[in-house]
């Protein structure tokens, strides 16, 4: 998911033990284009799924609970130098893998571009290939579908969609904007990276 919106300049990458680590950030890596520059924590792990798992997040001392293991937005909070990150709570896997990732946010109108070059975009948004898994559904082998209403307006910013996706799992045929999907989830630390149509997990 993370690839398409973002060009990745550094990565750190520490294993979770004692729920305490410390990784250094240099000047440049804190410059740039403020308005693009990102520090992201992306959390990894062999156990599935990950979303109901929320710890507290600790960013050089500023504490942050009900954090979900997902990507966290933590630009804020950083500094150049050393920075110390706690991570704590119940239920966190044990090979839980913290990736600190120095990134730039792709501009809008390169993004759209990209993607329309590529002919594809984060997930195959075909209205047929929605309404197929539906029916591959066992609950809905019974149902006939006559008709599938669309909205081309995300549900998000309540504006036209710019680039169309859907999580991976999404059984439905609405989209909402990748875009905006990406700014309300980086605005905060307590990202919930849930779809806005049906409030499943998406994978990211």
């Amino acid at each position: 998911f993370l690839l398409p919106f973002y060009r990745i300049l550094s990565t750190r990458k520490v294993w979770w033990g004692l729920g305490f680590f410390s990784v250094r950030l240099l000047p440049q890596d804190l410059a740039g284009d403020l308005d693009r520059r990102r520090v992201l924590l992306h959390f990894v792990s062999s156990a599935k799924p990950m979303a109901a798992c929320k710890v507290t997040l600790a960013v050089n001392d500023v504490q942050f609970a009900d954090v979900p293991l997902k990507v966290v937005n933590v630009s804020g909070h950083v500094k150049a130098g050393i920075n110390s990150i706690s991570i704590s709570g119940s239920g966190i896997p044990r090979d839980l893998c913290v990736g600190v990732l120095v990134v730039d946010r792709t501009e809008d109108l390169k993004l759209v571009a990209r993607l329309s070059d590529d002919g594809q975009g984060i997930h195959d948004v075909s209205a047929a290939k929605a309404l197929s898994a539906l029916m591959d559904d066992k609950e809905n082998r019974d149902a006939i579908v006559d008709c599938a209403t669309v909205s081309l307006n995300c549900p998000l910013k309540r504006a036209r969609l710019v680039v169309p996706c859907r999580g991976a799992d999404c059984r439905h045929v609405q989209c909402f904007d990748a875009l905006a999907y990406l700014r309300l989830n980086e605005a905060t630390v307590r990202p919930l990276w849930r779809c806005p149509v049906c409030d499943k997990d998406v994978d990211v």
